[in-house]
């Protein structure tokens, strides 16, 4: 269930980490992902936070700020990709 989860979600966040997908992509997949049964298979899906739960003091900051700590090849994944990314599609 765990392996099926984190392949469904496409960032690396707290404990999970994907080398694909070295950095938080507050914009898609600040959610809770979801499993249930759906028949005989297993059902995924995304529920995503509702923004009145998200504190306005943490939505105005940047992306650098916000996460203090980094992944390993995240700061390598954003200087291939361009400065720029850091703060695309990560505000709330």
């Amino acid at each position: 269930m765990k392996l099926r989860a984190s392949m469904f979600r496409k960032e690396s966040r707290y404990s999970h980490f994907r080398e694909d997908f070295p950095y938080r992509d507050d914009k898609n997949w600040l959610s809770f992902v979801i499993l249930q049964k759906d028949g005989d298979k297993m059902g995924v899906r995304k529920w995503n936070i509702p923004k009145e739960w998200i504190p306005e003091s943490l939505s105005s900051l940047t992306y650098e700020k916000r996460y203090t700590v980094r992944f390993p090849g995240e700061a390598e994944y954003f200087k291939k990709h361009g400065a720029g990314q850091l703060d695309i599609g990560v505000k709330i």
